[in-house]
């Protein structure tokens, strides 16, 4: 679900549950809150690498993965 309340926000946008950060060979998926946070961790396979509070994805799987979010409710910047 949608996080509830901004109070655990981890980015700089309050207004946005993940942001993509495009790095070339890798995008970082990047959670704005704990409960979007959690979501990911139990959305993704449980190999997934994870580089500080961010989900590497490859370039394949990016636009899946937003549509997937932006469809359960989720604001993807």
């Amino acid at each position: 679900m949608p996080r509830q309340d901004s109070s655990s926000t981890i980015s700089p946008s309050p207004e946005v549950d993940f942001s993509i950060e495009n790095c070339g060979s890798v995008f970082f998926v990047r959670c704005g809150s704990e409960s979007a946070r959690k979501h990911l961790a139990e959305f993704v396979e449980s190999d997934s690498q994870w580089f500080g509070n961010a989900l590497a994805v490859e370039p394949r799987f990016v636009g899946g993965l937003v549509s997937s979010l932006r469809e359960e409710g989720w604001r993807v910047q």
